[in-house]
């Protein structure tokens, strides 16, 4: 519970909630039990490797001051499975309660953006064509990403209510806050959040149209995911100006100006050097603690004028993986993500049905892998509590349908 709420309100007792977990689980009289649960559950095992796969890369990392220091961010891979598998097998009401409250102090956390936007209107307002954020609670492109988790979250419980006595009451709740989210996440105009439920709107249509052969409502769904980021684009005054100071940013770039403070072209930057990087050891890639020191020395040889403070990682979580561990680390990156997540069945058409039947857990997914597009979540301790937390929690809520 103290988790859900720490997603907005401290880091600290986010991490520090994650270690109570695994502390119960390793000190109880039950460790020995607790890890065999592990080896029983090859979702959960397989999250784990997660972990591993990161720290294998510090055997060849110069810098391993920097790999210490970034291997904490993905403890909670290795923490949480054991944690979950240890706590007793939970009633799903119980995991659908810990969502409300997530998706209650969410929707608190919204009403004060819109306050504090609406209160000094006049001051966000004002230049409101150059490059600003809404101010959020947390770093704009995390809350985004729980955002459009929440949508999601809202349509499934809308349709699988709590409360009995008022199934309509919180059925019309549920969909007013999806709605509410869908169009409070255009109005922060984070582009990540927004990309992913869109992809979510796509993806969602597709199956409509191949699995329930409902042409029409797909066909709707895919018109709407199209159209709808030009209707917000015409209409929501932020999403309209990030998306035109977006366009006049990479100009910039094409125009061989100063990349200082452009945020996408130093963006398209950091891409670039890094595959230059990757070129020159593409099987193992640095090592997990030296991506800052080869993007430096790329950034030294081929960008020399721009400033450290200006200077990335490449902003894509697949292309960072490369870079510091090598194509050979990305294909057991993406095979460990389809171990935990969608498994193995025997027949590929038959793992797929089974992903694609869990309606919670394949829309976290696909937001989760979209983020990926531009930002390295993993590498930040919020990202990758959000990518471990709600992961582990909705592996373990289908996990109760197979015991």
């Amino acid at each position: 519970m103290a988790m859900m709420i720490s997603f907005i309100c401290s880091r600290w007792v986010l991490s520090l909630g994650i270690a109570v977990l695994f502390g119960q689980a390793v000190i109880s009289l039950n460790i020995l039990p607790n890890f065999k649960n592990l080896l029983k559950e090859p979702k959960f095992l397989a999250f784990t490797a997660i972990f591993f796969l990161f720290f294998i890369g510090g055997f060849w990392t110069a810098d391993q001051a920097t790999f210490w220091k970034g291997i904490r961010s993905k403890l909670p891979f290795l923490m949480l499975p054991v944690a979950f598998l240890a706590i007793p097998d939970m009633h799903r009401r119980i995991y659908q309660l810990l969502i409300y409250l997530f998706v209650i102090v969410l929707f608190g956390s919204a009403v004060w953006v819109l306050f504090e936007f609406y209160s000094n209107y006049a001051t966000y307002i004002k230049d409101w064509d150059q490059p600003k954020y809404i101010p959020t609670p947390i770093h704009h492109i995390h809350y985004s990403l729980m955002i459009a988790i929440s949508i999601p979250f809202c349509i499934y419980f809308s349709n699988r209510t709590f409360f009995e006595a008022y199934a309509k009451i919180e059925q019309w709740i549920l969909r007013g806050l999806a709605l509410f989210f869908f169009l409070f996440i255009h109005f922060v105009s984070a582009r990540s959040g927004i990309l992913a439920i869109y992809l979510v709107i796509i993806v969602y249509g597709i199956l409509m149209i191949v699995r329930q052969k409902a042409f029409v409502l797909g066909a709707v769904l895919l018109l709407f995911a199209l159209g709808g980021p030009v209707i917000a684009y015409y209409t929501v005054p932020s999403f309209y100006n990030k998306i035109n100071y977006m366009k006049w940013d990479i100009d910039q770039l094409r125009q061989g100006k100063s990349i200082s403070q452009y945020s996408d072209a130093r963006r398209l930057v950091s891409f670039d050097l890094a595959w230059k990087a990757i070129k020159k050891q593409p099987m193992f890639g640095y090592g997990t603690g030296d991506d800052r020191v080869t993007m430096d020395m790329m950034y030294d040889k081929h960008r020399p004028e721009t400033l450290k403070a200006d200077r990335l990682r490449p902003t894509n979580q697949l292309l960072h993986i490369v870079l510091i561990l090598g194509f050979a680390g990305l294909f057991i990156f993406l095979l460990i993500l389809w171990l935990s997540f969608v498994g193995w069945t025997g027949n590929l058409s038959t793992t797929l049905n089974s992903f694609f039947d869990k309606a919670l857990l394949w829309p976290f997914v696909i937001i989760m892998l979209s983020s990926f597009i531009a930002e390295i979540t993993l590498e930040w301790q919020l990202g990758a509590a959000i990518f471990t937390i709600f992961g582990v929690l909705l592996l373990d809520y289908y996990r109760l349908d197979e015991i």
